[in-house]
This record gives C-alpha cells, structure tokens and sequence, in this order.
C-alpha cells in the first residue's frame, strides 16, 4: 500500500510541476510578445491610424506613388474623425462611468 501512495504522490508533483512551467512557459510567452509586438489591441492612436492606412495600401496593393497622393487625404479625414472622437469621447467616458457606478 505505502509503494502505491509514494508512486501517487509522484504523479501529483509532476503533475503539478507541468502546470507550474506550463504557467511560466506561458507568461513568459506573453512578455516576449509584449515586448516585441507591443500592447495587444487597441494600439496608441497615433500608432493606430498608420496601421490602417497600411492595412489598405496592403490590400490593394498600391504603388508608391499612389500612396504618395492618397496619404494626405487619408490624413486630413483622420484628422477630421479624430475630432469628432474627441468631442465625444467624455460623453461616452461618462455613460460608461455611470454604468460601472450602478453595477
């Protein structure tokens, strides 16, 4: 009876070590990431932009000199919308607030 404890209780410590490295493994994954792709989504708008404008000179693969006549278009309609966000970017801030008050 005590050999069947002693290979029971080696079984629960490897199993526990497993989820103990599984656990490091996994946090260290996710700093590394961190580390090179920066923070998960959503990006910092001044980064956030760029990263659109580019998804779309990707999809449709624009030439240089496409993008070269686009970008400024797509700017100043950023800049526009950018605006706009901030106008209502307190109003929504305080709706949200309020929610969490009366959860």
């Amino acid at each position: 009876m005590r050999a069947n404890n002693k290979k029971s209780t080696k079984r629960y410590l490897a199993a526990l070590a497993l989820l103990c490295s599984g656990i490091v493994v996994g946090a260290l994954g996710m700093q590394y990431w961190m580390m090179s792709h920066g923070p998960g989504f959503p990006p910092p708008p001044g980064k956030f932009h760029k990263m659109i404008f580019q998804h779309f000179v990707d999809e449709i693969q624009l030439t240089p000199e496409q993008v070269r006549k686009i970008e400024p278009e797509f700017e100043k309609s950023w800049q526009e919308g950018d605006k706009i966000r901030q106008e209502f970017e307190p109003k929504i801030r305080a709706i949200f607030d309020a929610a969490e008050d009366r959860i």
